[in-house]
């Protein structure tokens, strides 16, 4: 039996380092990205490459709307 790893799907609940996520965000050809943190110090870190609002949480949303259901696509 084998298994496929397919990166990008949320089945998992070990961590991953930092610097691989965002390694692996570097390296496709991304048109915008958000970036949605907590600091050590449990503070809230957003950064985005779109200053437009709305298309900011159309991809929040998006994204949350994967992350429920992975299985959907």
């Amino acid at each position: 039996m084998t298994a496929d790893i397919i990166e990008g799907k949320f089945n998992t609940k070990l961590p991953v380092p930092v610097e691989n996520v965002l390694r692996g965000a570097i390296e496709q050809d991304l048109e915008d990205v958000i970036i949605i943190g907590r600091t050590k110090d449990q503070e809230l870190y957003m950064a985005a490459s779109n200053g437009d609002g709305p298309e900011l949480l159309w991809l929040i949303e998006c994204a949350k709307s994967y992350i429920l259901s992975p299985d959907c696509e």
